[in-house]
């Protein structure tokens, strides 16, 4: 279970299968994009000689495989990627962060896409013409005519 799961369960205990899986599923990269990580790293990077340095150990709090105990995994963590001993702030700002961005994780799972009109071309590679198009094709969708 990775240490951010933990982290959220701590916060929403009734629905950790969800957060388990959306977490799981979700890299760093997936979960910056719905969720503003930005707070938080005004909040600890302080806490960090730089910034990526602070990036990376957000990056491996949402994709480290947790031991089960939250305080010490992110104590290790924060010393395997400072080279310190972890302030005594620090859970408490990523306890709160992860309290106010449950339901945004949460909604991860809900995101949907859908399409309306276009088209859909896989990717493919032919030495001729390939006739595979799906959707709509005709410049006046009143007008076609088959």
């Amino acid at each position: 279970m990775e240490i951010l799961t933990s982290l959220l369960q701590f916060w929403d205990s009734e629905h950790t299968g969800i957060i388990s899986k959306i977490v799981a599923s979700a890299s760093y990269d997936t979960l910056k994009k719905h969720v503003d990580f930005k707070p938080l790293f005004i909040k600890i990077g302080k806490m960090f000689s730089t910034p990526e340095k602070a990036e990376t150990f957000v990056k491996e709090i949402c994709e480290r495989q947790g031991t089960g105990s939250l305080g010490q995994d992110i104590n290790k963590l924060y010393t395997e990627v400072s080279g310190d001993q972890a302030p005594s702030d620090l859970f408490p700002i990523l306890s709160d962060w992860a309290k106010e961005n449950l339901q945004n994780i949460k909604n991860i799972n809900n995101f949907s896409a859908s399409k309306t009109s276009g088209f859909v071309i896989g990717s493919q590679t032919a030495g001729r013409d390939i006739n595979m198009i799906q959707g709509n094709y005709y410049a006046n969708p009143e007008n076609n005519e088959d």
